[in-house]
């Protein structure tokens, strides 16, 4: 009976701590944010989860080759976005509240 109880206890363990992955659809964001300094992927599994999004304040993604920055919307505590010099078209920035400087010349 302990044993069945062990087992129920891991799997509900698994099914809470399973993470909520950003999607980042362009290969050169989700690069540049896997590459970042100071790490954005503190767990170091090549996904960015919402809990690491969160963590994050400044971003600086300039001359990357983003063409979309998908994803963004998850970094709800972000107050500075630098994003010069990329193939930007639009960015949506809706639910970013904390948001104070925003620098994105240099786009499409």
């Amino acid at each position: 009976m302990k044993n069945l109880y062990a087992v129920l206890v891991l799997v509900l363990c698994s099914f809470i701590s399973n993470a909520q992955i950003v999607n980042i659809p362009d290969v050169y964001f989700k690069n540049k944010l896997l590459n970042y300094t100071p790490t954005i992927d503190t767990n170091n599994d090549g996904q960015i989860q919402v809990s690491e999004a969160l963590l994050v304040t400044e971003l600086d993604v300039s001359f990357s080759n983003i063409s979309s920055m998908t994803g963004i919307e998850a970094f709800t505590n972000l107050e500075s976005l630098i994003c010069y010099y990329n193939g930007l078209t639009s960015i949506n920035l809706f639910g970013l509240i904390n948001l104070k400087k925003l620098y994105c010349s240099g786009n499409n």
